[in-house]
């Protein structure tokens, strides 16, 4: 059993490290493309017709993907006073609970995203021409990684009888 927790703790860190590298990547990319649309427009009267359109893909992308992280490293929103009050067992408890909520949410992101992706896999961009459904799959992407972290979390409170689950890389 603890190889198995092992195993989906170990999935979720290399994906969490492997989706820092990649939001840190795109928030480079869509910076990048701001500045030269507003150089463009502003300096060279010369406006883009697809940098927008590529700031906003790889925002959304990137942000779904920090999203994730932020489960993977406990520094999504939550509250504690509950679990910090409660004897370690019950905090250890509530704390899985929650984790398991969360995995929950992450399923209902693959579901549901999965389908606003079919829905719009055929359309294309305006300016770029990519079919629009490579925007809305980084929904259940996103959904499936934010399960995966939450289902390492447990993992980890399982394993290392860990109260606190501080930030983990």
């Amino acid at each position: 059993m603890i190889r198995f927790l092992n195993l989906i703790d170990g999935a979720s860190l290399w994906l969490a490290r492997l989706s820092a590298v990649a939001v840190v990547l795109m928030a480079a990319g869509f910076i990048v493309a701001l500045l030269a649309q507003v150089v463009f427009r502003y300096v060279l009267n010369i406006p883009l017709s697809w940098s927008e359109e590529l700031a906003t893909f790889l925002f959304v992308w990137s942000t779904l993907l920090a999203a994730s992280y932020g489960v993977r490293r406990q520094e999504h929103l939550r509250l504690t006073f509950l679990q910090d009050v409660l004897p370690p067992t019950a905090g250890r408890a509530l704390n899985g609970l929650c984790q398991a909520l969360i995995a929950v949410f992450g399923l209902f992101l693959i579901k549901e995203g999965w389908r606003l992706a079919e829905l719009v896999w055929t359309n294309t961009s305006a300016a770029i021409g990519y079919p629009v459904g490579y925007l809305y799959i980084s929904v259940p992407i996103a959904g499936g990684m934010i399960a995966l972290h939450a289902l390492g979390c447990i993992a980890r409170l399982i394993a290392d009888n860990d109260t606190t689950l501080g930030p983990t890389p």
